[in-house]
Order: structure tokens, then C-alpha cells, then sequence
């Protein structure tokens, strides 16, 4: 499997769940120096805050830390964006242009 495939496959699987997608779009628009709380700036009443605090602090966060796509600082719950955030950047940014015509449970 060349570098790309692998590349190509880790960054769908990353935007597979709509929290993770939330977050990269939620950083989007952010500087380099800027930074999102989690989950409290991409909680959108669903369901409990505490229930998506467990999900993303388990499962989502560290694993878009262990590609780098993003930079977790868990004693202040602060997100940005990692070293390789340019990497998945285009489909992150694809979706968010385009999510009117995508389904309602993509962002």
C-alpha cells in the first residue's frame, strides 16, 4: 500500500463520526494561534454534554492526536490544530462548503 492510500484511508476514517468531523470544521476557521473548547464549542444539544465529554475524551480526541491532525491540551480542554491539520484541511474544508447538500447528520 503506497504512503497516499494510507494517508487517503486514515483521514476518511477520521471524518467517519460526526463529532470528529465537527471539531476539524470547528477549527477550520481557526489561526494558528487560536483554539476551540471541548466539548462545550461543539456540543449542540444532542445529547448530554458529560455523555459527549466521555465519548470525545476516549475515543475522538486521541485519535486525531495520534495522526496530529490536532494539539489536545486536557487539563484546560483546549483543541488546535496539530502539524498535520493541513493534511486532512481540504476534505475538512470540502465538507463544510458543501454541507447543504450533504445529509443533516454530517455536521
Amino acid at each position: 500500500m503506497t504512503e497516499f492510500q494510507t494517508s487517503w484511508d486514515t483521514m476518511l476514517k477520521c471524518l467517519q463520526n460526526r463529532d470528529r468531523r465537527r471539531l476539524l470544521v470547528a477549527l477550520l476557521g481557526c489561526d494558528s494561534e487560536e483554539h476551540i473548547t471541548v466539548p462545550e464549542d461543539i456540543h449542540t444539544g444532542e445529547r448530554e454534554l458529560s455523555r459527549l465529554q466521555i465519548q470525545l475524551y476516549h475515543s475522538h480526541l486521541p485519535m486525531l492526536v495520534d495522526r496530529e491532525y490536532i494539539q489536545w491540551n486536557k487539563e484546560n480542554h483546549i483543541v488546535e490544530k496539530g502539524p498535520n491539520f493541513d493534511e486532512i484541511a481540504p476534505l475538512v474544508e470540502l465538507i463544510h462548503q458543501n454541507q447543504d447538500g450533504l445529509p443533516d447528520d454530517w455536521i
